[in-house]
C-alpha cells in the first residue's frame, strides 16, 4: 500500500492524471498508477508478486482507492497550511474568481504567510524539511 500511495503522490505532484480511460488489466494502457506500479514491480519481486498473486480486493489500485488516498492527501497538506499559518506572525489572504468556458465560477485562494524560521539567502529555496512540508 505504500508503494501505491507514493505513486499517487508523485503523480499528484507532478500534475499527472492518475488513471486512463479504461482500467482493465487487459487494456493497453491501463492508467499511469497501474502502468508506473508495473514498472515498479519490474525491479521489486514483493511489489511483483503482490500484483501477481494477492487479492483482487487488496492491490489498492481501484479507482474509488485511488481517489480515497488522494482526499487523505489533501487533508493532510491543508492541515500543514493551517498549522503553518496559525503559527505565522503575518499572512495575507488574496482571493480571485472567474468563470471557465462553461460559465462555472472558479475560485482561486493565495495564502501567503511569514516563516520566522526561513532565512532568506541570496537563490536558495526555503527551508525545505524531509518530510518535503515547510515549517515555521
Amino acid at each position: 500500500m505504500k508503494t501505491v500511495g507514493e505513486i499517487i503522490l508523485l503523480t499528484a505532484t507532478q500534475n499527472i492524471v492518475p488513471r486512463g480511460h479504461r482500467e482493465g488489466d487487459d487494456v493497453s494502457n491501463p492508467g499511469n498508477v497501474k502502468k508506473i506500479l508495473q514498472f515498479a514491480a519490474k525491479h521489486d519481486p514483493v511489489i511483483a508478486n503482490r500484483i501477481k498473486n494477492g487479492p483482487k480486493n487488496e492491490k489498492y489500485t481501484s479507482s474509488s482507492i485511488q481517489n480515497e488516498m488522494i482526499e487523505t492527501l489533501s487533508h493532510m497538506v491543508l492541515d500543514e497550511i493551517v498549522e503553518n499559518v496559525q503559527r505565522a506572525r503575518f499572512f495575507t489572504i488574496q482571493a480571485d474568481e472567474t468563470k471557465d468556458v462553461r460559465k462555472t465560477e472558479q475560485l482561486s485562494v493565495v495564502i501567503r504567510f511569514f516563516c520566522r524560521r526561513v532565512k532568506n539567502h541570496p537563490g536558495m529555496f526555503p527551508n525545505i524539511h524531509s518530510n518535503g512540508g515547510i515549517k515555521c
